[in-house]
């Protein structure tokens, strides 16, 4: 039927489009908007950038739909009468040698009372904006650290004290968040990099740090974890394991959003005193306990290692070969 086929055409050709927005580029030095948590995932996004997975085009419409959302909100900055300016002004970072370990572009500055403020355009669906309140929020999730960094370097790149972050949730919801300059925390950036930086010359690779909070999202996981010797592999015929493991797949997006859910749901109800209804289906309580607990930091190094013990721990690594991720 001819409504059928144009159905197919549209999905086939859209689909098409999201592809052709799939490219890799060389990297000659990092980027100051992709600085994870990871060292070894930095060198390889410099030594091995061909490899870094291939997102599906779900997530492709989104990052779309992000660049998209970032034009409506500076046309409605120079609609209120807001003067931008310096949009995707590039900056390098250099080391102590001279060579260039950073790039970046910020989307732009506002030149208000005489001064320049560098701005960042962050969108993000509405569990993730409700997560962000103020700057410490940005310390709470691996993607929010490496937005913090990446506006840290931009002040820094620029020579600014103050600049702000610009959230939406794509609803024409705003939150405006202040962000001034951290000599301290630069410094601990900059020397970051300066390290990763020697580990790309010698090609070389520092330590893993092992955390599947980080791991399992991340582009080069299936180079990283773990490097396992090839000694030949086990083919399991177990069709219910099979249908298990394919549901699984299907519930992790589930389980990441309960937790966003969780975590904004618990911020708002942690300031309660006393038991509260919520409609007509849940009851609330807070309930507040004084606990102790031992300061391992606090404890020598001399000491801890008299009383140190191996253990074994078995780690699950289960790779879902249509996408090359891990968990």
């Amino acid at each position: 039927m001819t409504i059928e086929k144009l159905i197919e055409e549209i999905i086939t050709k859209y689909n098409a489009y999201l592809e052709s927005k799939k490219q890799k580029y060389p990297r000659q030095c990092f980027i100051a908007s992709d600085i994870s948590d990871c060292d070894r995932c930095l060198i390889y996004s410099v030594l091995n950038w061909q490899d870094r997975a291939e997102v599906d085009n779900y997530l492709i419409a989104i990052l779309e739909a992000g660049k998209e959302y970032e034009r409506k909100v500076i046309a409605d900055l120079l609609n209120l009468g807001f003067e931008i300016i310096e949009g995707q002004t590039p900056f390098e970072i250099k080391n102590r040698q001279g060579e260039v370990i950073c790039r970046g572009k910020i989307d732009g500055k506002i030149k208000y009372s005489g001064n320049k403020y560098p701005f960042e355009i962050k969108t993000m669906n509405i569990n993730m904006f409700n997560l962000i309140n103020d700057i410490e929020d940005f310390s709470k999730k691996p993607l929010f650290r490496k937005y913090l960094r990446q506006i840290q370097l931009y002040l820094y790149g620029h020579n600014c004290e103050e600049g702000l972050f610009i959230i939406t949730d794509l609803q024409k919801h705003y939150k405006l968040i202040p962000v001034y300059l951290d000599y301290g925390e630069c410094e601990l950036i900059l020397q970051r990099l300066e390290k990763c930086w020697e580990y790309v010359k010698k090609k070389e690779l520092p330590q893993m740090i092992n955390d599947t909070r980080i791991c399992q999202k991340c582009a080069f996981n299936h180079l990283c974890l773990p490097d396992i010797k090839s000694e030949g592999s086990e083919f399991i015929e177990d069709d219910e394991l099979l249908t298990m493991l394919e549901r699984r797949e299907e519930l992790k997006k589930y389980v990441e959003e309960y937790e966003e859910i969780d975590e904004i749901v618990k911020e708002r109800l942690k300031v309660l005193t006393k038991p509260a209804f919520v409609g007509d289906k849940f009851l609330v309580e807070v309930k507040k306990t004084i606990y102790t607990q031992l300061n391992v930091k606090l404890i020598p190094d001399e000491i801890k290692k008299q009383y140190e013990e191996k253990k074994e721990r078995i780690q699950i690594i289960i790779k879902n070969l249509e996408k090359g991720g891990t968990k």
